[in-house]
């Protein structure tokens, strides 16, 4: 397949509705009322970045990511919280762009470095992130927690 050329910017309100579909490849029970409100929880915290890659104006992927700080470390960190590209689009680029876009914003915004969690299974994914130049250096736990709303 040929690359694609997208544009890409910070996510807005109009592009919920086309986001939903692609946060599903991660978070399969994720509804409308979740991303709404994610982002309103958000909006105001500019530690909190996401872009949409637009092609032809249709969302076709985005990149989700929160910035840290870590005690003694005098630069900030990354971590990317989410990143799907529709299956159109896969194998074209748009990954690639999205991963760039969002070095660059870091890079400028002084962060020191990025990471991402995979799920084991994520093969293709783990192949991407290392043409990417990422590299597996920790292994991710988690535990779930039984909290009453």
């Amino acid at each position: 397949m040929s690359i694609i050329k997208v544009f890409i910017r910070e996510v807005e309100e109009t592009d919920y509705q086309s986001l939903l579909p692609l946060w599903h490849q991660f978070a399969k029970t994720a509804v409308m009322d979740d991303l709404i409100n994610h982002f309103e929880r958000i909006k105001d915290d500019e530690n909190y970045k996401t872009f949409v890659a637009l092609y032809e104006d249709r969302v076709v992927g985005f990149i989700a990511s929160v910035r840290y700080y870590g005690v003694g470390i005098e630069n900030s960190y990354m971590i990317i919280t989410g990143s799907a590209v529709s299956m159109s689009a896969h194998n074209r680029g748009v990954g690639t762009k999205l991963l760039q876009h969002l070095e660059r914003y870091a890079k400028e915004s002084e962060v020191f470095s990025i990471y991402l969690n995979s799920e084991l299974n994520h093969t293709e994914a783990h192949a991407f992130y290392e043409h990417n130049g990422f590299f597996k250096h920790s292994f991710g736990f988690g535990k779930t927690l039984n909290v009453s709303s």
